[in-house]
């Protein structure tokens, strides 16, 4: 199907409303849209309204908590504080989501960081956070350079340090344990850039290995974690849905991100990942479209992600409708949108053919 062949099926499906329902329908909360019970309960039944099912609560935003550490069961140590934007020591802004959304049959999903673990504001930082405490757990470049807090989204924890991958499996641990949820989500589950990476191993590796693939080495790292969390968190709650969020593009979340998620749904190392298929423009998102198709279970464990937030230039409802269209055509029956601050202020919500 080539590109004008799309925007003809677009126009229909605008034209004349699609009998295709979405399966499941998910939006992101950040933290600034549920420090406080006010926030959370307008959140809800605002999505309630329009027949959200999947809500995904920011519960760890830079190696910090939106919940209670430990709350009950202290199995496995948490030692991360409160998060700068829970005024409320005592208010545990998970479990309240979690009781409350179950008035609405809305299933409640953690969303936490994974390697990125800083704000670019370090005031805004306990004494006690990992970045204070463990500075030499942060990515390096091949000369030494530890990461700067400044660039990207912060700094980012090496992946391929034993100690990061205990510490963070038991801080997912915790929050599995301890709270009735429906799934957890991974989000920055990557590196921040190609040009990090460089540890004691990485540097002995490429020492005494005449054809030693920094690329591969990297990619390894992030999909043995990946696959370690998985294991040990199906133990601790069966039942529960583990699942990343990615980048669409399957090459440069593989080569430059070293995010080799079509491996991970093909080895079971999860059991969803959602796309965050932020494209603009319809032709490219045709193009992404096709390409996330050929993945063998991508009409079974594949969600995309649309966008639901105003960039440099105005972005009209009509265009998330465009792509949802394109995204029906190519089989895609899931759908999410990032995120609810963008799809309430921009008035997406009640204009979505969902």
């Amino acid at each position: 199907m080539n590109f004008s062949q799309i925007l003809l099926f677009s126009l229909f499906f605008l034209i004349f409303p699609s009998k295709i329902k979405s399966n499941d329908k998910s939006v992101w909360v950040t933290a600034w849209s549920m420090n406080s019970p006010e926030k959370i309960d307008k959140m809800l039944n605002e999505l309630s309204v329009y027949k959200f099912n999947k809500v995904f609560i920011q519960t760890r935003y830079r190696a910090d908590a939106l919940y209670i550490p430990n709350k009950k069961d202290s199995t496995y140590p948490n030692p991360e504080c409160l998060c700068y934007l829970i005024k409320d020591s005592v208010f545990d802004p998970l479990e309240y989501t979690i009781l409350k959304a179950k008035n609405y049959n809305i299933k409640v999903f953690a969303w936490v960081t994974t390697f990125v673990a800083t704000p670019h504001d370090l005031n805004k930082i306990s004494p006690k956070h990992i970045y204070n405490v463990h500075p030499e757990w942060f990515l390096q470049t091949y000369n030494g350079k530890i990461m700067s807090h400044e660039n990207y989204e912060g700094a980012f924890l090496d992946p391929a340090l034993p100690e990061v991958r205990e510490y963070l499996l038991n801080i997912f641990s915790d929050i599995v344990k301890n709270y009735d949820l429906d799934g957890i989500q991974l989000d920055y589950i990557r590196y921040p850039d190609s040009i990090y990476g460089w540890n004691s191993e990485s540097r002995m590796l490429k020492q005494t290995q005449a054809n030693f693939d920094f690329a591969k080495y990297k990619q390894d790292r992030v999909s043995s974690f990946m696959n370690y969390v998985y294991i040990n968190l199906k133990n601790i709650k069966p039942e529960i849905e583990i699942s990343a969020a990615v980048i669409a593009k399957l090459d440069k979340a593989k080569n430059l991100y070293s995010q080799d998620w079509e491996k991970w749904l093909h080895d079971y190392y999860l059991d969803k990942v959602y796309v965050m298929a932020y494209n603009t423009s319809n032709k490219s998102f045709a193009s992404l479209m096709k390409n996330i198709r050929l993945i063998k279970v991508a009409d079974k464990k594949i969600v995309v992600v649309l966008r639901t937030w105003q960039g440099d230039k105005p972005y009209h409802y009509s265009k998330i409708n465009e792509k949802l269209s394109i995204a029906r055509i190519n089989n895609f029956r899931e759908f999410g949108y990032y995120n609810y601050t963008g799809l309430t202020e921009n008035g997406y919500i009640s204009n979505i053919n969902y």
